[in-house]
C-alpha cells in the first residue's frame, strides 16, 4: 500500500511512446531528403544550354563547348556554332564527317574540316564536292525574358542530308531524321 500512497518514483521513464514516435519521424524525414537529393544529383539534366545574348554577334558564327560530345583527337572539345543572321537562328555541330573538329575561318567565311578539304557556308550547307553531307544541327532559339538569351535545345541532333560520298551517320530520307542527345561521346553516335 505504501507504493500507491507514498512518493512517487522518478527514476521510471514517462511513457516513452512520444519520444520514439518523434524519433520515427525525424528518421523518416531525414531519409526522404537523403533520397530527393540523391535523385537530384543522379537524374539527368536539363538538355538545354543557354548563352546570354550579348555573346553572340549577328553574323559571327560563336562557338560554344558542350563536354558531353567528347572531344577529338586533338583533344578540342566538340560543341555547338550558333549562327544569328538576319534570316535565320541555328545551331551546327561542330563534329565534321572524319572526326575532326569543325572550326569557324572569319577571313574566309567558311566552316572548314580540321582533317578534310571539306567546307561549308555560314548556313551550314556544304561548299566543297568532296563534303558528303551538310553540317547537323541543333534547335537554338531566342529567348526574350532577362535581358535575352539563346537557348541551345540538345534533346536531339537533326542529321544533316547524305550525298553519294558521305561517310558516318546522316539522313537518307525526305524527313527530318533526329537522334537523342547521346548518353556518351558523340562520335559513338555519329560514325
Amino acid at each position: 500500500m505504501d507504493s500507491i500512497s507514498g512518493e512517487p518514483d522518478y527514476s521510471r521513464p514517462a511513457n516513452p511512446w512520444f519520444r520514439l514516435l518523434l524519433a520515427g519521424f525525424l528518421l523518416l524525414l531525414v531519409l526522404v531528403g537523403f533520397g530527393y537529393c540523391t535523385s537530384q544529383f543522379f537524374s539527368t539534366p536539363d538538355p538545354v544550354v543557354r548563352i546570354e545574348a550579348t555573346e553572340v554577334q549577328e553574323g559571327l558564327p560563336r562557338f560554344v563547348p558542350i563536354p558531353v560530345f567528347g572531344a577529338d583527337t586533338e583533344g578540342s572539345t566538340y560543341g555547338v556554332w550558333i549562327v544569328v543572321t538576319d534570316d535565320q537562328i541555328a545551331g551546327y555541330v561542330s563534329y565534321g564527317e572524319t572526326g575532326c573538329h569543325v572550326r569557324w575561318n572569319p577571313v574566309s567565311g567558311i566552316f572548314s574540316d580540321s582533317c578534310t578539304e571539306a567546307s561549308y557556308d555560314i548556313g551550314g550547307s556544304r561548299t566543297t564536292p568532296s563534303s558528303g553531307r551538310d553540317l547537323h544541327e541543333v534547335i537554338v532559339r531566342y529567348d526574350p525574358s532577362v535581358l535575352g538569351r539563346y537557348v541551345i535545345d540538345l534533346e536531339y541532333i537533326y542529321l544533316a542530308r547524305c550525298v553519294a560520298n558521305s561517310i558516318g551517320a546522316c539522313s537518307t530520307g525526305d524527313d527530318d531524321e533526329k537522334i537523342s542527345l547521346p548518353a556518351s561521346q558523340i562520335s559513338l553516335v555519329l560514325d
